[in-house]
């Protein structure tokens, strides 16, 4: 019995073997659109990164900027209420109206 499945397996696969068999052509048109599709694929994968890093050095480039103008905005804001103090405590140690003549 077992003699007989191995006989009929051997038979079996002896012949899907010659009827589907691909051709060497087959094969390559096969490898070849694969092979393709992996390259078309690697290079949509390279212009992602090479997007991606565009945009991590510009976010940079704006943090940096950003990080200067908050910086400018606090020179300003200390320097108009430094202004501000000093307008009010000229104003309070003023002489009254009319005092001076």
């Amino acid at each position: 019995m077992r003699r007989y499945t191995a006989v009929v397996l051997l038979a079996l696969t002896g012949l899907s073997a010659c009827s589907t068999a691909p051709t060497f052509g087959e094969r390559l048109e096969s490898e070849g659109a694969t092979v393709r599709q992996l390259g078309e694929s690697w290079n949509r994968g390279a212009e992602l990164v090479e997007r991606g890093e565009r945009m991590i050095e510009d976010g940079e480039r704006m943090i940096s900027r950003g990080e200067q103008r908050v910086s400018e905005g606090r020179d300003m804001v200390r320097r108009g209420e430094r202004l501000m103090r000093e307008s009010e405590r000229a104003y309070r140690s003023r002489p009254p109206d009319g005092a001076d003549g």
